[in-house]
């Protein structure tokens, strides 16, 4: 039975012991006196029940709680924040009447918390409720926010971590109320994430990720991924067209996890095919993880699964992933794939993986479906696809291309990169600039000798200079 469900009679009993509970100004009445007008004399006996969630969602806690106020129950009233550990500890203290009857209820504790890119929030801290639910039952719910009584280890320094954690606990008359309360506030701690949709930013010390910032990424337009037809495909069928029909294939048993390995040289788009896929997955969590985050991939994995559904991206995997016999790092190569062998199957949780080097991965990552469950090789353009990327590039200035410039650009281009490309026009556009300005005028205009300088000087970027060409020994012998 849900807590939504409408109960005309427990309801009704229930309004009518809270009037009498609201008849008076109880709001100044000591903690203690409190309870035992909401709940009676034998209030101590009350079952007590907590769940806890990582520090770094203390806002989604917030959220679900206040989204069970307001649709779950039939009246609930903030008494102020309690100065115990825990419910219990207060209880046993109002047994013996130690220090308790004259403790007045403090005002609710709040923190301001990022809750977006250049957002804050203040959410409760410490925070201690009585409510009817509209199912007729009464419950305290009590939310605390701090340092867990565990420390996390951290297996890279040899250190324990103190762990930051948001507590819920409520005292309530039997089990089967807590179970449903904490399965409304679940559901809703899901729905309610303050993380999904957006590209988010954790931030471990020392392995343990006690919060979270969030990212400005620009998503990337479908016309801005200019792709071979067999690369969309594959990105279509392996990934899209997965997630579109999740309920479905939840339905059939299918797994929900899925891993997608992308290579080829760099510039030629991996990330952003990612940022593509972060635009047609709203719903997902987006976590790009690179650098030392690398090292980490238990915590990593473990909030994916905490923040599902979650796609967490691995910038140049082969950094921890090479073959065995040449990796300095194979037991965080073995965390990894524990990790992700370790997703249940309703777990909707998208790895992908870019590499630059698919030929140094190990072969238990690359070649075992379930890990890697799609390889894709993302190639440099072709000449076709070159001059639709010179193009979108320049979108923004305005071409003055005579007849067969552009196959002398793409001659030029042989071989480049999406990103080589974008530099291209970039450096094409500065020469026009320099060389006409733009004193407010018609759009810049790039022609064929900016074009095909700007290639020049990316090209011999990739190439490596002979000595004396600059003249340097020349100078010294003179």
């Amino acid at each position: 039975m849900s807590f939504a469900a409408d109960l005309p009679g427990a309801i009704k009993r229930a309004w009518l012991r809270f009037k009498r509970f609201l008849g008076g100004d109880v709001s100044s009445w000591a903690i203690e006196r409190q309870f035992r007008h909401f709940f009676g004399s034998a209030f101590d006996r009350l079952e007590n029940h907590e769940k806890s969630f990582p520090g770094f969602d203390l806002a989604s806690v917030n959220r679900a709680l206040a989204s069970i106020q307001h649709e779950c129950c039939a009246e609930f009233r903030a008494v102020g924040c309690l100065s115990w550990p825990n419910m219990r500890q207060f209880f046993d203290q109002c047994k013996v009447n130690i220090g308790t009857r004259a403790i007045k209820p403090a005002s609710l504790i709040y923190q301001r918390v990022a809750i977006d890119v250049d957002e804050e929030a203040s959410v409760v801290v410490n925070g201690l409720y009585l409510a009817v639910m509209k199912t007729g039952e009464q419950v305290a719910v009590h939310l605390r926010s701090g340092q867990s009584r565990y420390m996390a280890w951290d297996d890279m320094e040899g250190r324990q971590i103190p762990q930051q954690e948001v507590t819920i606990e409520i005292a309530c008359q039997a089990r089967a109320v807590a179970d449903r309360f904490f399965k409304e506030l679940e559901q809703r701690r899901q729905r309610l994430s303050i993380y999904r949709g957006k590209v988010i930013d954790p931030v471990l010390h020392g392995g343990v990720i006690n919060s979270i910032g969030f990212r400005a990424i620009q998503r990337v337009p479908a016309e801005d991924l200019i792709l071979p037809p067999s690369v969309q495909d594959l990105i279509r069928n392996s990934v899209l067209g997965f997630y579109e029909h999740r309920d479905l294939l939840q339905s059939l048993g299918i797994e929900m996890k899925r891993g997608i390995l992308l290579h080829g040289p760099p510039g030629t788009g991996k990330t952003s095919i990612c940022l593509h896929l972060a635009g047609l997955l709203p719903h997902f969590t987006i976590c790009i993880v690179s650098g030392e985050r690398l090292l980490y991939p238990r915590e990593i994995c473990r909030m994916a699964r905490y923040l599902q559904p979650t796609m967490i991206v691995f910038e140049d995997i082969d950094l921890i992933a090479l073959a065995r016999d040449a990796n300095g790092l194979a037991t965080v190569l073995g965390e990894l794939m524990n990790q992700i062998d370790g997703c249940e199957p309703t777990d909707q949780v998208l790895f992908m993986m870019n590499t630059n080097s698919l030929e140094r991965l190990e072969s238990a990552v690359r070649n075992r479906p379930g890990r890697v469950d799609q390889i894709i090789e993302v190639p440099v353009p072709d000449r076709e696809a070159r001059t639709r990327l010179i193009h979108r590039f320049s979108r923004n200035v305005q071409l003055d291309l005579g007849a067969g410039a552009m196959d002398r650009v793409l001659d030029s281009t042989d071989g480049m990169t999406p990103a080589m490309l974008k530099e291209i026009v970039k450096r094409a556009a500065v020469s026009a600039i320099d060389r006409n300005g733009v004193n407010g005028g018609p759009a810049v205009l790039v022609g064929e000798a900016d074009l095909l300088l700007a290639a020049q000087q990316v090209q011999g970027m990739r190439e490596p200079i002979a000595p004396g060409s600059l003249g340097f020994h020349r100078r010294r012998q003179s």
